[in-house]
């Protein structure tokens, strides 16, 4: 049956039935639309629900055209606000690390109005209120001193802002967040690739600690994204959505951020190849972790990555070991209740 629906809307109109079916109407602004089935393990979801809520899925997507026409019809001229302070419309993206947080800061930092900062800025992360604040006013003038004429508003990328999401919308209250989302499985077996350690005791303890930090952060990461989703200037999107169905995820997305776009032209980010965090891309650099941390890898592996087409990075977890998990680590996940509810919440089915 269905359990919960998280709507992220702009503008008004919305209205929602805790039923079988979920009915909504529209106003003059945009209204998005993620819903999830919740359902006993061992029952089988409602046929109709289903049907009802592909469609609503399909009509939602669509509705994105009201703010992004076809691209032969796109007009992008750059709209008028403040470039900084308190009025400015900044664009924070965040989420679990190893989601696909990278390569969504290509996607947004390639429209000609966004000026993308190549680091990860940890502006609200570090520090005492007064020093936060004064790193966003030092980092709002490095967008000012580096900006295009065409480019009005700035985008920036730090998965440890998953729990500051809500003191970044407090200082700059007319800024939108873009949260990332991926199946559990592939985020731990990627986490655990990196060969570091959880912080808490309990998880040094574990017979793989590296596969234990893996758990440990997305498991906080995901609470942390959730109770952000309550903010209508926040949106939340899954990897899968945006490597599988990209055109409609691309609508959804440059509608919420209430710019018109051409796919083509967002899609081609990787013809300009850029560095990142002070690395220059280099596809034939090695691309495995030998110790623990190694952070000199890792940016070069996600260095290499934003600088590739869009792919399909799904089912990492199904990989041999130690790529994938082991079935032994399936199993911790499946018996760990609070990540099956994560699962189920975002719409990731487990086939055993």
């Amino acid at each position: 049956s269905l359990e919960n629906c998280i709507w992220a809307f702009a503008g008004s109109g919305a209205a929602m039935m805790r039923s079988q079916l979920v009915s909504f109407s529209m106003g003059a602004g945009l209204m998005l639309l993620y819903c999830t089935v919740f359902r006993q393990p061992d029952t089988a979801p409602n046929a109709d629900v289903l049907t009802e809520l592909h469609r609503l899925r399909a009509r939602v997507q669509n509705v994105a055209d009201v703010k992004c026409p076809e691209p032969q019809a796109v007009q992008l001229a750059a709209p008028t606000y403040p470039l900084i302070g308190k009025g400015c419309h900044p664009i924070f993206i965040t989420g679990c690390g190893h989601s696909g947080t990278s390569i969504m800061l290509r996607l947004v930092g390639q429209h000609p109005h966004v000026f993308m900062f190549t680091d990860e800025t940890n502006v609200f992360y570090r520090g005492t209120t007064k020093e936060r604040r004064e790193k966003l006013a030092a980092l709002e003038q490095t967008f000012l001193q580096n900006r295009t004429t065409e480019q009005v508003r700035y985008v920036e990328k730090t998965p440890a802002h998953v729990d500051r999401i809500g003191e970044a919308l407090q200082v700059r209250p007319m800024g939108k967040a873009v949260m990332l989302t991926r199946d559990g499985r592939d985020v731990v077996a990627s986490l655990k690739a990196r060969k570091k350690m959880p912080s808490s005791e309990e998880g040094k303890k574990e017979k793989d600690p590296h596969f234990a930090y893996g758990v440990e952060r997305y498991m906080y990461a995901t609470m942390k994204t959730l109770e952000a989703a309550e903010d209508p200037r926040v949106l939340v999107l899954r990897y899968e959505d945006l490597v599988q169905n990209t055109s409609g995820t691309l609508k959804v997305l440059f509608g919420f951020l209430e710019e018109n776009f051409d796919e083509d032209q967002i899609l081609s980010y990787h013809r300009k190849q850029v560095g990142y965090e002070g690395r220059a891309p280099d596809q034939n650099a090695k691309a495995s972790y030998d110790k623990q941390g190694d952070l000199r890898v890792h940016q070069q592996i996600r260095v290499n990555q934003i600088n590739k087409p869009l792919y399909d990075g799904t089912g990492r977890y199904k990989k041999d070991p130690p790529v994938g998990l082991t079935q032994e680590e399936l199993g911790k996940l499946k018996a760990n209740e609070k990540f099956m509810e994560y699962q189920r919440h975002f719409g990731y089915v487990w086939d055993d």
